[in-house]
């Protein structure tokens, strides 16, 4: 009989991705084998206001999305997502977190915190 499945990590960690002007910050946490992945929370920026129509911050949880909220403006925002209430990750299941372009000269950084 098959165990059952663990976390991912026992501590939360951090994957961080940062984009150059104009393009999308992503981080993705690879799907493996009879584990899942807690999101605990994500942090965010643009190192200007976005020039870009609506950028937006993305979840998609096995090619789902799940979860998205335009970001509006400059500076550092925080999802508590432990606290707002669970987004289910489930066994061998990748997490992509998209956050937009946000302009022509704006650089954008994201980091997800998971455990």
């Amino acid at each position: 009989m098959k165990g059952l499945p663990t976390w991912g990590n026992a501590k939360p960690v951090s994957l961080k991705a940062t984009a150059v002007a104009n393009t999308n910050a992503v981080a993705t946490i690879a799907a493996a084998a009879d584990t899942w992945h807690k999101l605990l929370g994500i942090v965010f920026s643009y190192d200007a206001d976005p020039s870009a129509a609506k950028p937006s911050l993305t979840i998609d949880v096995a090619g789902t999305e799940v979860f998205s909220n335009f970001v509006t403006a400059a500076g550092i925002g925080f999802i508590p997502i432990e606290v707002l209430g669970a987004i289910p990750v489930g066994v061998n299941e990748a997490v992509v977190v998209t956050l937009d372009a946000g302009g022509a000269s704006v650089i954008g950084k994201l980091t997800v915190i998971y455990s």
